[in-house]
């Protein structure tokens, strides 16, 4: 998930489901993975995302989930076939390995926003898969500080 200290790791914000369940976690955001590739690297037929080229083209991912078989049933590709997966790179690695050609990337849009707004990565299908949320957590010694319940708030009201 991810992780980010709040006040010398007393809070943190997480990227799981079962946080959600849970006292003391809010949810800042949820999290939709997209695919996303350099401008020239789709492949494209009769003007539409050509799924069984592009699930046998290089494919990238965070190590954080193996949903490449989930996003292609949810674009609806049957019978899709073996699926070459390299190791699993870090979200920034990841990202910039779609961005030098190397394969199309399934991650969180919120993390691919810079380099789609610049033009670097292109969505190259709205389907999107649910993967958990951006929480944050807060332990209750924690969020009795004023300074904690201050960015607590600032993060709400900024995320919702």
């Amino acid at each position: 998930g991810r992780l980010v200290g709040v006040d010398g790791g007393e809070g943190a914000v997480r990227g799981k489901d079962e946080y959600k369940r849970t006292k003391g976690y809010d949810l800042l955001f949820p999290s939709e993975v997209r695919v996303y590739a350099a401008p020239n690297f789709a492949p494209v037929a009769n003007g539409k995302l050509d799924l069984k080229t592009l699930a046998k083209s290089p494919l990238i991912e965070e190590s954080t989930f193996r949903l490449w078989p989930d996003w292609f049933e949810a674009a609806g590709l049957k019978d899709l076939p073996e699926l070459e997966l390299p190791h699993p790179l870090n979200a920034l690695l990841a990202i910039q390995s779609a961005v030098s050609g190397l394969g199309a990337v399934l991650m969180d849009k919120h993390l691919c926003e810079p380099e789609r707004e610049s033009g670097l990565l292109v969505e190259l299908s709205a389907v999107e898969i649910p993967f958990g949320g951006y929480y944050l957590a807060v332990n209750s010694r924690a969020g009795r500080r004023k300074a904690v319940r201050a960015v607590r708030q600032w993060l709400l009201d900024e995320c919702l």
